[in-house]
C-alpha cells in the first residue's frame, strides 16, 4: 500500500522541475511523463554516464514516459483521466491552457523562477535563485564572494513545496470538491528557508554577515583534524568539551572560570578554536565523532560523498535503494522519511509508458471555498527550536489547528523573541509540566482528540513520559505520529545528538560547500537542514493523512534530519557511486551551462551579482551587450559588473534574457524586491509583546484554499483556558487549581 495509490499525475515538467513528479512517484502515484517526439532536452543534461543523463535518470525515477506531438489526441485522453498536471522548468513543450480550461476538478501545479508579477519573464537557475532568495549571501569568507550551497537546494526546496501543495490540494478536493491551481516559485521557496534572514531583520533590524566556516550564531564551526575536518559546536555543554580535552591533557586554559560566561566564550572563539585544533590535529574524524557523542556533544565528521555512501547509520536503516541505472546498479537516495504503512522511496528506473490512456474518474460537484485545506485537522505539537516548528508551521499556515505544548521549565526560543515568533505563527499554545501525573493524563486526553502528534525530541524523551508509539496508538488507533530527530529512531546513531550543522556535515553538504577543488570546506552559514527536515515532516504528515482518510489507518513517521538532508545531495552521491570525480564546484552553477557563470563584485560595499549564462544564444547576447569576444566574456563581465550598481546590472542582464540576480541580503528581500512585494510575500502582524513586525508568507500558493494570513505566535500558555476549558471541558476553578499546583506551567 502506498500513500498516493490511485492518483494519476501527468508530468510535463522539464529539467530541474521534473523532481516534483519523481517525489510523487516515490509516494506511490502513477506519474506519466509527457515529452515531445524528440524527447525532452534534459535527456542530454550532463554528466552522461554510458549513454544516459544521470540527472535525467535521477529526476524521473518511477515515471513512465510517453512521447507525443502537441496535437496528438492521445494527450487529451491522458488529461481526461488525470488528477494532477505538473508544468514548469526551462521548457514548456505543450500548451495546456485550452485543454484544461473546463477541468474544475483538476489540480494544476506549476513551478517557475519568480511567478506571476513584474518578474514573470525573468530567468533563474539554482545559483541565481539562491541569490534572489537570500541564501547565497549567508555563506563564504567575508573577504571573498558569497558562496553557493551545493546540491541544487533551490530546485529541491521548490519541488518539495510543490509536492506539499499537491497533497494539500488532493485533500481539499476530496473534502471540499474542488480542483485548483498550485503555484511555487524558486525565489519564494528559497526565501522561506533562510533561517536567520527574516528573524534578525524583521525583529532586530540586522542583516547577517558571512563568517567563513562559522554558523550565524557563532557557536558552530569546522576545524581540521588528522584525516580531514570535523564540525564542532562550543555554545552548548562547554564543560563537556573541557572534560574531553582534559582527558587527553590538552584542555590548556579552557577550564578557567571565565569560560563559564557565554559572552567570554563568544569573545574568545579564536582562542578556543586554536586549542581545539591543536587537540584535533592528531585525532581522526571517527574518533572525535565517537568520543564527542559519548559526552552528548553535537559534533560530526565533515563527510565526503564516498563517506556518506559507506555510512553505517544509513546502511543500518537501508537508506539507499539499489536500482538499475546508466552505470549498472546505482544507489538512489531512499526515504526522506520512513512511514510505517506507506513507504516513501523510489521503486524503479524511468520506463516507457505501456498502460491505458483512458481512465474513468469520479466527477465531483465543485463549489467556491476559501477555507484552509487542513481545516478540521488538529496537531498536538511537542516540537522546539527550528526543524519541528517549521514543519508544524506549514500545517498551521494551511488551516490545521496546531496546539503547541510548552513548559516554562525549559524555554528554548522563548515566546518573547523573534526566533520563536517566526516559526510558531498561526498556532495555539498551552503549558503542561509533563513531570506531573495529572499533566500526562491531560495530554493523553488531548491526544485522543487529535489527528497528529509531532515531536522533535531525541528518541528517548517521549518514551520517558510514557508517550511511546504503542501507548499513543492505543489511545487513538488512527493517529499519525511524526517523530523528527537528528538520526532517526533506529540504527547505531539513534541516540546521538544533532543540530542542523551536524546533519549538514554528515550528509556531505558541508564538505562540498567550498570555493573549489582543494579548498577547505566552509560549510553553510545557517541551518538549511532544519528547513529540509521540517518540510519533509510536513509532507510526510500530509501523505499519511491521505492514506488515513482512505483507509482509516494511522501510522508512525520517522524523519531523520541526516537522511532528509542526504536526499538533497543525491546527485553527488550517484556520481560518486558511478565512479565520477566529485569535488566542490563553488559557484560553478549548472553543469552544461554555456557560461560565464559565477558571482561578480558590483559597485558599493559588499554588493554582488550572480549570473549564469545557460545557452550559446544567451552567450552571444552577453557578448553583444558587453562588446566583447566570447573568449573574454568572464573578464569583461567582471569589469562591467564592477562599474555598476548590482540592481541595475541585474535588470540589464534579465532584459537580455540572461539569468541574473542581486545577491540579496535582508534589505534587498524585504524592502527592495518589487516582485515579492507585489506578490504579497511579506505580511505584517501585531504581536502582543514584540509589536508590529513582518513575516514571510507561505511559498505554497493555492487559489481555492489559500494559506491563512499569518497570525502572531502565541504567548506562553495563551490558550490554556480555551484548550483545557472548551476542548477538554475543565471548569475555570479546576484550571486555576492545576495552574497553582504547577501542572499547567
Amino acid at each position: 500500500m502506498t500513500a498516493l495509490a490511485g492518483v494519476r499525475v501527468v508530468d510535463a515538467a522539464t529539467g530541474w522541475a521534473a523532481l516534483a513528479g519523481r517525489l510523487l512517484a516515490d509516494l506511490g502515484a502513477e506519474v506519466i511523463k509527457v515529452e515531445p517526439p524528440a524527447g525532452e532536452s534534459g535527456r542530454g543534461a550532463p554528466p552522461i554516464v554510458g549513454q544516459e543523463s544521470l540527472p535525467f535518470w535521477r529526476r524521473n525515477l518511477g515515471k513512465a514516459s510517453l512521447r507525443l506531438a502537441h496535437d496528438d489526441p492521445r494527450l487529451d485522453l491522458l488529461l481526461a483521466g488525470a488528477d494532477v498536471l505538473i508544468e514548469g522548468g526551462p521548457e514548456r513543450p505543450f500548451d495546456f491552457v485550452p485543454r484544461v480550461a473546463g477541468r474544475t476538478d483538476l489540480i494544476h501545479a506549476t513551478l517557475s523562477p519568480f511567478g506571476a508579477g513584474p518578474r514573470a519573464s525573468w530567468r533563474a537557475t539554482d545559483l541565481v535563485a539562491q541569490a534572489a532568495g537570500g541564501m547565497l549571501a549567508l555563506n563564504g569568507e567575508p573577504a571573498r564572494e558569497p558562496l553557493a550551497v551545493p546540491g541544487e537546494p533551490a530546485y529541491a526546496l521548490a519541488a518539495h513545496y510543490l509536492v506539499g501543495g499537491i497533497l494539500l490540494a488532493l485533500r481539499a478536493r476530496r473534502e471540499k470538491g474542488c480542483g485548483q491551481r498550485v503555484e511555487v516559485t524558486l525565489q519564494e521557496a528559497v526565501a522561506s528557508a533562510v533561517e536567520p534572514v527574516g528573524v534578525l531583520y524583521n525583529f532586530e533590524g540586522k542583516t547577517v554577515q558571512r563568517n567563513g566556516d562559522l554558523h550565524w550564531v557563532r557557536g558552530y564551526g569546522i576545524i581540521p583534524c588528522a584525516d580531514g575536518y570535523v564540525a564542532l559546536s562550543w555554545n552548548r555543554n562547554f564543560s563537556h568539551i573541557v572534560a574531553l580535552l582534559a582527558s587527553d591533557g590538552m584542555a590548556e586554559d579552557l577550564g578557567d572560570e571565565r569560560f563559564l560566561d557565554p559572552a567570554v566564550v563568544d569573545a574568545e572563539i579564536s582562542h578556543i578554536r586554536a586549542v581545539l585544533e591543536r587537540w584535533a590535529a592528531t585525532r581522526s574524524r571517527h574518533e572525535i565523532f565517537q568520543r564527542a557523542q559519548e559526552l552528548r556533544l553535537q559534533w560530526a565528521p565533515v563527510n565526503a560523498p564516498a563517506d556518506v555512501l559507506a555510512d553505517p547509520q544509513l546502511a543500518a536503516r537501508r537508506f539507499f535503494v539499489p536500482l538499475p541505472g546508466p552505470a549498472g546498479m546505482l544507489p538512489a537516495a531512499g526515504s526522506p522519511a520512513i512511514l510505517s504503512r506507506t513507504p516513501w522511496r523510489p521503486c524503479r528506473p524511468p520506463t516507457e509508458f505501456a498502460g491505458r490512456l483512458e481512465r474513468p474518474r469520479e466527477r465531483r460537484a465543485t463549489r467556491t471555498v476559501r477555507q484552509g485545506a487542513l481545516a478540521g485537522v488538529r496537531v498536538l505539537d511537542f516540537t522546539w527550536v527550528l526543524a519541528g516548528p517549521y514543519g508544524t508551521r506549514i500545517l498551521a499556515d494551511h488551516g490545521a489547528d496546531v496546539i503547541k505544548v510548552q513548559t516554562d521549565r525549559k524555554l528554548v526560543g522563548y515566546v518573547g523573541d523573534g526566533y520563536f515568533a517566526t516559526w510558531n505563527r498561526n498556532k495555539r499554545a498551552i503549558t503542561l509540566d509533563l513531570d506531573h501525573r495529572e499533566a500526562r493524563d491531560l495530554v493523553r486526553r488531548l491526544i485522543a482528540l487529535s489527528d497528529v502528534v509531532a515531536d522533535n525530541f531525541s528518541a528517548r524523551v517521549m518514551r520517558q513520559w510514557g508517550l511511546d508509539d504503542e501507548a499513543l496508538l492505543s489511545l487513538k488507533p488512527d493517529l499519525i505520529i511524526a517523530h523528527l530527530t537528528g538520526m532517526g529512531h533506529s540504527g547505531p546513531y539513534e541516540h546521538y545528538v544533532s543540530y542542523g550543522p551536524t546533519a549538514q556535515a554528515l550528509c556531505g553538504m558541508s564538505y562540498l560547500t567550498a570555493y573549489g577543488p582543494g579548498e577547505r570546506p566552509l560549510g553553510l552559514g545557517f541551518s538549511l537542514s532544519d528547513h529540509i527536515a521540517g518540510l519533509v515532516m510536513a509532507n510526510a504528515v500530509l501523505a499519511a493523512l491521505e492514506h488515513r482518510d482512505r483507509t482509516g489507518e494511522g501510522q508512525v513517521i520517522d524523519v531523520s534530519q541526516f537522511e532528509a538532508s542526504a536526499t538533497f545531495l543525491e546527485e553527488a552521491l550517484l556520481e560518486t557511486a558511478a565512479g565520477l570525480p566529485v569535488e566542490a564546484r563553488g559557484n560553478g552553477g549548472d553543469r552544461g551551462a554555456a557560461g560565464p557563470t559565477g558571482v561578480f563584485r558590483c559597485a558599493g560595499d559588499d554588493r554582488w551579482l550572480a549570473v549564469e549564462v545557460e545557452t550559446p544564444e544567451q552567450q552571444a547576447a552577453l557578448a553583444r551587450l558587453l562588446g566583447a569576444e566570447a573568449s573574454d566574456l568572464t573578464a569583461a563581465l567582471q569589469r562591467w559588473a564592477h562599474e555598476r550598481e548590482a540592481d541595475d546590472a541585474m535588470r540589464t542582464l534579465q532584459a537580455s534574457g540572461i539569468a541574473a540576480s542581486v545577491v540579496a541580503n535582508a534589505v534587498d528581500l524585504i524592502e527592495r524586491d518589487e516582485g515579492l512585494r507585489e506578490r504579497g510575500f511579506w505580511w505584517r502582524a501585531e504581536h502582543p509583546t514584540l509589536g508590529l513586525s513582518r513575516t514571510d508568507g507561505s511559498p505554497i500558493r493555492l487559489d481555492k484554499t489559500p494559506p491563512r494570513p499569518p497570525q502572531p505566535s502565541p504567548t506562553l500558555g495563551q490558550h490554556n483556558d480555551s484548550v483545557f476549558g472548551e476542548l477538554l471541558g475543565l471548569r475555570a476553578e479546576e484550571i486555576a487549581r492545576l495552574t497553582a499546583a504547577g501542572v499547567l506551567r
